[in-house]
C-alpha cells in the first residue's frame, strides 16, 4: 500500500475518464477480474496463435502491472464514489 494521503475532496471531476471507469466498475476486485477473463480469453484466441513466448509474457505482465496501477486509482477515490 502506499502512504499517500488526500484532502476529503473529490480529486476527480465527475466527467472524468477515471470517474467514469469507477463509476462502472465499483470494485477493483470486479476489475481485476474481468481483466484476467479478457486476458485468458485473448489467449485462448486464434489471434494469439501468432504472439510469441515473450509476447505472451508481455500481455500477462501488462494486465498485472494494470490492475496494480488501477488498484493504486481506487485507493484515494474509494470514499468519492
Amino acid at each position: 500500500m502506499n502512504n499517500h494521503h488526500y484532502a476529503k475532496t473529490n480529486h476527480f471531476s465527475n466527467n472524468s475518464p477515471i470517474h467514469e471507469f469507477i463509476s462502472a466498475f465499483p470494485s477493483p476486485e470486479q476489475v481485476n477480474k474481468l481483466s484476467w477473463e479478457l486476458l485468458i480469453a485473448a489467449m485462448g484466441s486464434e489471434h494469439a496463435d501468432m504472439w510469441s513466448k515473450e509476447e505472451r509474457a508481455n500481455m500477462m505482465l501488462f494486465v498485472e502491472l494494470a490492475q496494480q496501477a488501477l488498484h493504486e486509482i481506487y485507493e484515494p477515490v474509494e470514499d468519492f464514489v
